[in-house]
């Protein structure tokens, strides 16, 4: 075999470990390829949901939203009413003042009343006070009098237990008022605390999710630009193999043609007519 079969041979299995080489290299950066493709599609599933997480945070956002404004109607309620109770005691103070002032006029009245019935207590001035009438008409007024007198004693009497007696169910009714108030604001004060630590639920719920797509975003991108550059790299592999083949198979080609002698060149030009003069490829003869 001479130096030109050899120089065929070493072309061609340089070629073959060039193509096996970038090969092996290729099929590397598919696998890498495509493991990055599936992680892009994990993190595309971590950011958009499963659709039953994301389905489930947006309806735990969408029910906290509907406690606010539930907690704040509660609010502007319970508000309502201390306000109608605040106008009410205030009612309810006005009108005990005024029965104060009337029971204090019912006293002093009764009180001269009592003395003026103290001076004339006894039966022997009450008979007098009748006897010593004019006449008979004026007797019968003075006797009428003292019943009256009496009756009306025993009806001033009764109206001042009565006054008494609404005085202290109004009292009552004013204990009971005030206490409810004070629990009503303390129910309003807890709705609102209630309110603003579900609302700091709220923020920090939504910071979360749009912390979590900002993050899954950025790794979606920076896995894209990854996978767009093994790519372009993968193509640059493909076009240098091309390349390679096409210049190889140039070199071969060229390597496998016969450069002729002058003399066998002279005799191929003619070949049919130097029959029996041609070369004979050993060292003595004629063909």
């Amino acid at each position: 075999m001479n130096l030109k079969h050899w120089t065929i041979c070493f072309i061609a299995l340089f070629i073959g470990l060039e193509a096996s080489a970038q090969n092996d290299r290729q099929k590397v950066l598919e696998q890498q390829r495509l493991e990055i493709l599936r992680e892009i599609e994990s993190i595309n599933e971590l950011l958009f949901g499963t659709k039953d997480q994301k389905s489930s945070l947006l309806t735990k956002v969408q029910s906290l939203d509907q406690k606010i404004q539930s907690r704040e109607r509660l609010i502007r309620l319970t508000n309502q009413q201390a306000n109608y109770l605040t106008r009410e005691i205030n009612k309810n103070i006005n009108t005990l003042d005024q029965l104060q002032q009337e029971l204090k006029k019912l006293k002093e009245d009764y009180a001269a009343m009592i003395v003026q019935s103290y001076k004339s207590r006894s039966e022997q001035s009450r008979l007098m006070f009748i006897l010593s009438s004019e006449n008979f008409l004026q007797a019968y007024k003075r006797l009428q009098y003292m019943k009256q007198y009496s009756q009306f004693r025993r009806e001033q009497g009764l109206e001042i237990e009565q006054r008494k007696q609404e005085l202290r169910a109004l009292n009552e009714l004013l204990l009971r008022q005030k206490s409810e108030k004070e629990q009503l604001v303390i129910e309003s004060r807890a709705a609102k605390a209630k309110l603003d630590q579900e609302r700091k639920d709220q923020e920090v719920l939504l910071a979360e999710l749009k912390k979590d797509e900002r993050t899954y975003t950025a790794q979606i991108k920076e896995r894209q630009k990854e996978a767009t550059r093994i790519e372009r790299e993968i193509d640059r592999l493909i076009k240098e193999a091309i390349a390679a083949a096409n210049k190889a198979s140039g070199s071969v080609t060229k390597s496998a043609s016969f450069e002729l002698t002058p003399e066998a060149d002279a005799l191929a030009v003619d070949f049919k007519n130097n029959k029996g003069g041609l070369i004979w490829p050993v060292a003595n003869g004629r063909v």
